[in-house]
């Protein structure tokens, strides 16, 4: 079996496997016609004249114009010129609303020890893309797993202390989130699962 591929099993079930971001929509596009084809759908595909979220922002002619007009904004809310530019290129035109949460929970951020970006971004994570546990944060949301070892060793406590409070977690289930997360960690950077450990009960 290919990383990237599909296939049917005795039952009919259809199951994918995808292991690159970029394939995702290849691989979608396959299953997609395969179940058109079988059911006797003839309508054509629509997908790629559909605007997804964040992609309101004028179209192609007017991207470049978009983002320095963002970037400049968000300097404006006291980030540096990166994380606004990063701001902008993961969020499109949804910019506006990592902007307001910078802007309006700045004393929040500071109490649990985020900075106002990486704040901004778990609240909207959480209140418009049902993020529910830290790895959906850190690897499905913000790809912040694999692009930024050293912001997500830092920010991991952080994060889970504040989703810990905001979802009311037992100590039982902060656990399994914590683990879980730093399984993934320990696999991404091959790193002993056991040094998270130690690192986490030697700043108890």
């Amino acid at each position: 079996m290919k990383l990237n591929d599909w296939f049917i099993s005795e039952s009919g079930l259809i199951t994918v496997v995808c292991s690159q971001l970029t394939s995702y929509r290849l691989v979608a596009k396959q299953v997609v016609d395969f179940l058109c084809k079988n059911f006797g759908i003839l309508t054509a595909c629509e997908t790629d004249t559909l605007t997804l979220s964040g992609g309101h922002v004028g179209g192609m002619d007017h991207l470049t114009n978009y983002k320095e007009k963002r970037i400049t904004e968000g300097q404006q809310y006291g980030l540096s010129l990166d994380e606004s530019e990063q701001i902008v290129d993961r969020y499109g035109s949804n910019t506006g609303q990592i902007y307001a949460r910078v802007w309006a929970y700045k004393k929040q951020a500071h109490l649990f020890g985020l900075p106002d970006q990486i704040f901004a971004e778990l609240l909207y994570s959480i209140e418009e893309e049902m993020t529910a546990t830290p790895v959906d944060f850190f690897e499905r949301r913000t790809g912040y797993l694999y692009l930024n070892k050293e912001l997500s060793l830092q920010m991991k406590e952080p994060v889970l202390r504040y989703m810990r409070d905001r979802f009311n977690w037992s100590e039982q289930e902060e656990r399994k989130h914590r683990d879980d997360l730093e399984e993934k960690m320990a696999k991404a950077y091959q790193l002993e699962q056991v040094n998270l450990l130690e690192k986490r009960n030697s700043n108890v």
